[in-house]
This record gives C-alpha cells, sequence and structure tokens, in this order.
C-alpha cells in the first residue's frame, strides 16, 4: 500500500481544521510524530485551548503560513508499528484526553527529584514553611495559610511540592490557568474555576493526657490531590505513586472543566430564554398600560371639550342678552373676548388644532 502524501498547504490547512489527536489517527502516525513533521516543514500549530475556543464559538487567532518557506512541498507520512490510532479502539473520553495529553510534546509529565524553576507559588509556600511562619499545625500536619492548598507533614511537603509544581507548569501548557482566594486554589479551564488541594492523608490518633486525652492528626504518608465540591475526586498514592497519575489528573479536570462549561452554557441559555420571555412580557404589559393612558386621555379630553361647548353657549347667551338689552358696553366686550379664549384654551380639540 502507498504511504500517504499531501502538500505542505494542504497539511497547514489540516491542522487548522482538525484536531492533532484525530488528525494523527487519519494518518496512521501519532500526536508527537505530526508535531515534528510540522517542525520540519515549519507548519505554525494553533496554541493551547484553540479547539475549546471553537467549540464555544469564542474568537481565535490563526497563524498564517510562511510562504517564504524553501524546503520540500510534499509531505510524507511514514506507518508506524503499533501507531495510536490501533491504541484508542473502544476507549473511553477520558482515555483518549489522557493519551493526548501523554503524546503532548509541550506537556512535561515526568515529577523531577528536586524543584527546577519552580512556579513563584510555589516559591511563596515553600518560603513560608521555611521560616517557620504563616502556617499552623494540625498535629504533625503542616497547613500554610493564603497559599496553594497543600498541606503535609515536613516530611512528605518537599515531594508535595515537586508534584504540584510539574502540574501547574502542565497545566499552563495545557492553556489553563491557576488562581488561588481566601485560601482555596482553584484551576480555570474554559473560565469554569475548579477548587482543588493536595494534602497527604492523615489519620486521627488519641494522645493521652495527664488529666484528659485529647486527640489530633498524624500523616500516613500518603499523597493526595483532590476534587473539592458536589462532583469531588480523588487520586493517592497506591498502584502507582500520585506522580504516575497526573495525565489521568489533567484529563479528568478538563473533562470536569468542559462539563461545567456545558452546563454553564444550557444555564445561561435558559435564562436568556426565560428573559426574552420576561420581555415580551413586560412589552405587552407596558402596550397594554400605554392604551389605556391613551384611553383615558382621551375620555378626558372629550370631557373637556363638551365642557368647553358649553362654556361658548354661555358666552353666547350672555352676550346675546347683552345686545338684545342694549347692555352690550366696553367691559362686556373685553370679558367676552377673554371667555372666548379661555374656552380656546380649555379646549383640548383647538390645542390639537394648534399641533397641526
Amino acid at each position: 500500500m502507498n504511504e500517504p502524501k499531501l502538500t505542505r498547504k494542504k497539511l497547514y490547512d489540516l491542522v487548522w481544521s482538525t484536531p492533532l489527536s484525530k488528525l494523527a489517527k487519519n494518518y496512521q502516525t501519532t500526536d508527537s510524530e505530526l508535531r515534528k513533521i510540522c517542525k520540519k516543514y515549519e507548519i505554525p500549530l494553533p496554541k493551547n485551548g484553540y479547539w475549546m475556543k471553537i467549540q464555544y464559538g469564542k474568537p481565535v487567532e490563526v497563524v498564517e503560513l510562511n510562504e517564504n518557506y524553501n524546503g520540500a512541498d510534499e509531505v510524507v507520512f511514514v506507518k508506524s508499528v503499533g501507531d495510536i490510532n490501533l491504541l484508542t479502539e473502544n476507549r473511553s473520553p477520558i482515555d483518549l484526553l489522557q493519551l493526548e495529553i501523554e503524546n503532548d510534546s509541550r506537556v512535561n509529565l515526568k515529577v523531577p527529584d528536586r524543584l527546577v524553576n519552580p512556579d513563584k507559588r510555589i516559591n511563596t509556600i515553600r518560603d513560608v514553611i521555611l521560616s517557620g511562619r504563616g502556617f499552623r499545625n494540625d498535629g504533625d500536619i503542616l497547613k500554610p495559610w493564603d497559599t496553594l492548598k497543600i498541606s503535609a507533614t515536613k516530611e512528605v511537603f518537599p515531594r508535595a511540592l515537586r508534584f504540584m509544581d510539574t502540574l501547574i507548569k502542565a497545566l499552563k501548557e495545557r492553556g489553563h490557568t491557576l488562581e488561588m482566594r481566601h485560601e482555596f486554589t482553584y484551576v480555570i479551564i474554559l473560565k469554569e474555576e475548579i477548587k482543588i488541594s493536595c494534602r497527604e492523608k492523615a489519620k486521627r490518633i488519641i494522645v493521652e493526657g495527664r488529666y484528659s486525652n485529647s486527640s489530633e492528626l498524624r500523616g500516613t504518608g500518603i499523597l493526595s490531590f483532590n476534587i473539592e465540591g458536589y462532583y469531588s475526586k480523588e487520586w493517592k498514592d497506591g498502584k502507582q505513586k500520585l506522580e504516575e497519575q497526573l495525565s489521568n489528573i489533567i484529563a479528568k479536570l478538563e473533562l470536569e472543566g468542559i462539563r461545567r462549561a456545558e452546563e454553564t452554557k444550557v444555564r445561561e441559555k435558559y435564562w436568556a430564554e426565560q428573559e426574552a420571555k420576561r420581555k415580551v412580557e413586560r412589552e405587552i404589559e407596558q402596550e397594554k398600560k400605554n392604551m389605556v393612558e391613551k384611553f383615558n386621555l382621551l375620555l378626558a379630553n372629550s370631557k373637556k371639550h363638551n365642557e368647553a361647548v358649553i362654556i361658548r353657549e354661555y358666552i353666547r347667551a350672555v352676550e346675546e342678552k347683552a345686545m338684545n338689552g342694549g347692555e352690550m358696553n366696553t367691559e362686556l366686550i373685553s370679558w367676552v373676548k377673554w371667555a372666548n379664549q379661555a374656552a380656546d384654551n380649555y379646549d383640548p380639540l383647538e390645542q390639537l388644532n394648534l399641533a397641526i
């Protein structure tokens, strides 16, 4: 069977229209190999979070293909033995996402034996522990304040810091951020806040006293990572060390972010629909109110017009009586003029004529 071939421009169009994991499967290669090919042919790749933004209709930045490239134009894919597509049959969404993360060359999942260029938040909590200030003890468990949500014994704390430093850096490469507020730590995925913590598992023991016994926590040496809240999830040392479960943790966090974003989308749509209904109801109610106000104004104006007609009839009767009796004088003429003007001012019909 011939190896699949395509042009550099066609591959560029493909990587900007299809996720690398899916594209790699189509060409029977791996995500990392596909990245190497793109680098070789100087083909730019979407940044972290590009496909999530596409999924939720967010604006994205597309990097143009460099037209000054002088290398070969035809791209050749060589099938690999035991390639990724053979591993993705009948896999769950979290397994597929975990596999994608493990094949993401930008993400380092190996926790080092010592901290190397640690994240500033890791430095902060390390300084707190070393200084002996800014934390409280619960038995032999150290619980720093206003820092990353990490609690452990002095013996386990360095390991917890290395684990969290690796996790923070991996999340950053995947396009996510981490925030701390009110002694809580959150991973931000698709604008959704997921509360997390890292702690050493502890057990409560009885401490005998001179007059009475008390209890306190003692570390077990077992390190765990937790998603807090209603949809809680815990990973801990077992058959696999916590450090070996990083890809699964990140995959679960991303799926949780997607789930919450979908819930937010549905919720926002529901409330938008409710607001639209309320707006229509308000408009109908306002229209009814306007109609009542218009009718009341019509009724009031018609009454005033009828009253103005009666006033004019009275003025004419006064004027006629004065003329028949020979009593018409300057003062009465002035009154008739004033009375007619007052009737015109009172008559809404006359005001309408003026407006027209």
